[in-house]
């Protein structure tokens, strides 16, 4: 690299947009599978028979309900990064100010829902 050529200067949220990234991935790839395995498979086909009280009691309580706030946004961060490089590096359309708007901007909107969600159904 030339040292008289301009650097490129990153944004400064782009490692924290990795970094959900990254983090989304691991709940997608680690703790999806297990979530769809107990609740769509064991627990229908009787395997598992758990309590309904104790159930509501883990769902409601308030480090379950932070740790699914932290899941689905991180999940959805994830999503809106894929989304994004698709639509730029795949799709190869052009207009890379407004896929990132569009797709960061869905994203924190889905935020939002997933959050009150959440909040709705804990309380």
């Amino acid at each position: 690299m030339d040292p008289r050529s301009p650097r490129r200067r990153r944004p400064p949220a782009e490692p924290f947009v990795w970094l959900g990234f990254s983090a989304g991935g691991m709940i997608a790839a680690l703790l999806l599978p297990v979530a769809a395995f107990l609740f769509a498979i064991a627990v229908p086909l009787g395997w598992l028979s758990p309590d309904f009280d104790h159930l509501s009691a883990v769902i409601t309580h308030p480090v379950t309900i932070i740790l699914m706030i932290i899941g689905f946004v991180v999940l959805i961060i994830h999503s809106a990064h894929r989304l994004r490089y698709l639509l730029y590096d795949g799709l190869k359309i052009k207009h890379r100010t407004l896929v990132g708007a569009l797709c960061y901007g869905g994203a924190v909107v889905a935020s939002i829902i997933a959050v009150i969600l959440v909040l709705l159904a804990a309380f």
